[in-house]
């Protein structure tokens, strides 16, 4: 599919509207407390319910919300920078059908961590951690 520019969605939104493309919603995960999101399109994901939910954006939102304190060994030695900073956020996962205003005007000025969190997410060794078993 490749990664969708926003403008493009808006384009494919606007002429859905007017009965030219039958589309789907796409949502996005938004942290408004530090007006930061996680946008599947940007990491070449389906941007549907089911795939945010099952998909590679979920692991990055628990990744996101996973206490920093983790003594895991695979964790160890990381950058670590984003794993738990949305610990006790206002998060919320959003249509664009569902609040259309708020969910282009946010993804216009929020800031998209959906790459840097994958890159970071990436790094960790993701087997069983030996400790606990």
């Amino acid at each position: 599919m490749g990664i969708r520019r926003e403008a493009d969605l808006t384009q494919a939104i606007n002429e859905s509207k007017k009965g030219m493309v039958n589309m789907s919603e796409y949502f996005i995960i938004f942290n408004t407390t530090k007006a930061e999101y996680l946008n599947p399109f940007s990491i070449d994901e389906p941007a549907n319910l089911e795939s945010v939910i099952g998909g590679t954006t979920s692991k990055l939102l628990a990744y996101l919300l996973v206490t920093k304190e983790t003594n895991e060994t695979r964790f160890k030695g990381k950058p670590n920078q984003l794993k738990g900073s949305w610990q006790g956020d206002k998060i919320q996962i959003l249509g664009d059908h569902e609040n259309e205003t708020f969910y282009h005007s946010f993804s216009h000025q929020g800031n998209d961590i959906t790459t840097e969190a994958l890159m970071e997410y990436s790094q960790i060794d993701h087997t069983i951690d030996p400790e606990k078993h």
